[in-house]
């Protein structure tokens, strides 16, 4: 993993069998430092809610997996969408705003915010998630279910050209 810095190497989810044996990095097994929690913070798994989708396997333990990683990615969203409002809580005037206009400048900022604080997480083999202790490859995630594989290749060609 190219550009990855620290000593511990992320666990690598490839295929269905990676992604059980890494649920509990994906739960968050533990309190992320601070130094990584402000850089990942808003996408850790926030793309994941998208990527997290029911993953459409006939096997109910594998549904029982992809259900919980779903579940997860939705949680790690919704924390995502809180972090971006109370971030723009703090721009001055935003306050001051009538609460309609708040809402819509959120409604319809949050998704840009996001993209472009999950872009130094991803690159052209897959992304980091789960405040960099698992990388979950591009080939993994075109795997899944659709719709939600192809929500993602337009994220990977921008965080591609992003990081350029």
């Amino acid at each position: 993993l190219s550009g990855k810095t620290g000593d511990n190497a992320p666990f690598v989810i490839h295929d269905m069998k990676s992604l059980m044996e890494g649920e509990q990095f994906i739960n968050c097994r533990q309190l992320p430092n601070q130094e990584h929690h402000q850089q990942t913070s808003a996408l850790t798994l926030g793309h994941g809610g998208v990527t997290g989708a029911y993953l459409g396997l006939e096997h109910s333990g594998m549904d029982a997996l992809g259900l919980r990683f779903f579940q997860s990615c939705q949680s790690r969203s919704a924390e995502a969408v809180r972090e971006v409002t109370e971030f723009a809580k703090s721009i001055p005037g935003f306050i001051d705003l009538d609460l309609n206009d708040q809402v819509t400048l959120l409604k319809y900022g949050v998704i840009e915010v996001l993209i472009i604080m999950m872009a130094p997480l991803m690159n052209k083999d897959g992304t980091l998630i789960s405040y960099g202790q698992i990388f979950m490859t591009r080939e993994f995630l075109k795997s899944l279910r659709k719709p939600f594989c192809q929500m993602l290749e337009p994220k990977f060609e921008f965080s591609v050209k992003f990081n350029v």
